[in-house]
């Protein structure tokens, strides 16, 4: 056990300094354009661009083997993954406008907690044991 958290630090250690300097990155965006949605509509824009670019580089087919991809129809699209963009979207635009607003050592402290809240709940709704 203790091996395997020896083992887990450093992703630890790396996932604080990216997440620190990706709050403070956001901030100072913030102080001067004073636009949370552009920040919003930019985040999107560029995971966009980025899931483009990984597909080229690396296409489903290699990823996933030898499984067949189906093509997703509208009823799918617009009954699982538009609720979730819609939500991810209102999330990045709230949590945007929170640099405003929060002082960047309490924004670390609430993000810094989500892993934990997010455990918790989906250990109350029963999907993590």
């Amino acid at each position: 056990v203790v091996a395997t958290m020896v083992a887990a630090l450093p992703y630890a250690v790396v996932w604080m300094a990216l997440s620190m300097s990706l709050i403070f990155m956001n901030a100072g965006i913030l102080r001067r354009l004073h636009a949370p949605a552009l920040l919003t509509a930019w985040h999107m824009g560029a995971c966009s661009i980025f899931v483009h670019v990984l597909l080229r580089i690396a296409p489903l087919r290699s990823v996933l083997g030898s499984k067949v991809v189906e093509p997703l129809g509208t009823r799918l699209v617009v009954s699982k993954f538009f609720p979730l963009a819609v939500f991810y979207a209102i999330s990045l635009a709230l949590g945007n406008r929170a640099y405003i607003y929060l002082s960047v050592s309490l924004i670390q402290m609430v993000k810094g907690s989500h892993s934990a809240v997010i455990y918790c709940m989906s250990a109350a709704v029963g999907s993590e044991i």
